[in-house]
Formats: C-alpha cells, sequence, structure tokens
C-alpha cells in the first residue's frame, strides 16, 4: 500500500480535494479541516459520513451526524502575573479585563494588550 500526504491550511486543502473532484480524481480517504471547510465539502457532496466506534466516549456537542468529529479540544483560560496581580485583583471574566484597576498597565502605548501562550 502506498501512502501519501498534504498538508496544509484548511482552505488550501479544500481548495485541493474540490479541483481533483472536478477532476473527477478521489484519492482523500482522511482529512482534518477546520469547520467551514468541513461545512462546504460536506455540501458539495465530496464526502459521506462515517460512524466510528470511537465517538462513544466524545460528548454530542463535539460532533454531528457522521461528517465531523473532534479530535481535540482547544480550551481557552484566563491567566494573569501572580507577580503583578493579588489573588483577590485578579480577573475573573473576560469584562474584568475591560476594567483595569489604574495600576500598572500593559508596558506598551496601547492603553490595554493581550499576550497568548501555547
Amino acid at each position: 500500500m502506498e501512502i501519501a500526504d498534504y498538508r496544509s491550511g484548511s482552505v488550501n486543502v479544500y481548495n485541493k480535494i474540490a479541483t481533483e473532484a472536478r477532476a473527477k480524481r478521489y484519492e482523500v480517504d482522511v482529512l482534518d479541516l477546520e469547520p467551514g471547510e468541513v461545512y462546504g465539502i460536506t455540501k458539495a457532496g465530496l464526502i459521506d459520513p462515517y460512524l466510528s466506534p470511537s465517538r462513544k466516549g466524545i460528548a454530542p456537542e463535539f460532533m454531528d451526524e457522521g461528517y465531523w468529529t473532534t479530535f481535540y479540544h482547544l480550551a481557552v483560560v484566563l491567566g494573569y502575573n501572580t507577580e503583578k496581580v493579588r489573588k483577590d485583583e485578579a480577573p475573573k471574566s473576560y469584562e474584568d479585563l475591560l476594567n483595569p484597576n489604574g495600576k500598572e498597565e500593559c508596558p506598551s502605548t496601547r492603553r490595554t494588550c493581550t499576550y497568548s501562550a501555547q
């Protein structure tokens, strides 16, 4: 068995599959796409549903009727520097981030800033 892979962003993968389908080439067996591209490729009739036995351990909100099942969940959380912010002053919601307490702000010329780590 020969296995070939193609790695790119969701839009590029979607375009490759759609282009090959117009040429009557159906070479994709497994794919990983963002929700928008999954929707488009499903509506175009380019994939069939597959109900994997592994779906039994996944919450219903993380899958549809067989065209899409998540295999990871990205958690978004608030964090703060415990050396600069006391626990009782720490943000408890995203709305709290909009109300700075007047102490040190971000080390930039902007009024607010956002940092991300993965």
